[in-house]
């Protein structure tokens, strides 16, 4: 997979990310459309984007949660 085919995969993971949708299913689409074959190195690079956007949903929200917690225990 090119540099350029991985960065479309990237906006396309982060664009879909917050949509009641899969976006892994969305990733499936545009390897389609970009006529994509993964291979092993690949797979593990999408795990990453898939973590980097938990991590960055967490860090956005956690103040949000904990104050829901922490009114929680009152």
């Amino acid at each position: 997979m090119a540099w350029f085919q991985a960065l479309i995969l990237g906006i396309v993971q982060g664009l879909t990310e917050f949509l009641p949708v899969s976006s892994s299913g969305h990733l499936t689409i545009g390897q389609t459309l970009l006529n994509v074959e993964f291979e092993e190195g690949d797979m593990l690079l999408l795990d990453l984007l898939r973590a980097g956007l938990d991590d960055l949903i967490l860090s956005a929200v956690q103040a949000d949660v904990s104050h829901f917690v922490l009114d929680l225990e009152d």
